[in-house]
């Protein structure tokens, strides 16, 4: 399994632990674009990036998770990135 695909699952699970986006299978839509489906608004934003500090210690700028990490995939592929994993 990739460090990617990890970091993935581990922030789906924690979205879902948390209820960040009310959804059962938030793994379904790893690819899509949380902002197109109504999903990410400001709250969701704030509890996104106050979990992933939490959970990852990484802090993710407002305008990066905005302008960049519009689905969950890209949100782990950051993870990953910022706290210095490397990819199997």
């Amino acid at each position: 399994m990739k460090t990617t695909d990890t970091a993935l699952h581990a922030l789906i699970d924690v979205c879902e632990t948390e209820g960040i986006f009310p959804l059962d299978d938030l793994a379904a839509l790893a690819d899509d674009d949380l902002f197109e489906l109504g999903l990410a608004d400001s709250l969701s934003l704030t509890l996104l990036q106050a979990v992933i500090e939490e959970t990852f210690s990484v802090t993710i700028p407002t305008e990066v998770m905005v302008g960049e990490l519009r689905t969950l995939r890209d949100t782990a592929a950051y993870i990953r990135t910022a706290s210095g994993a490397v990819a199997a």
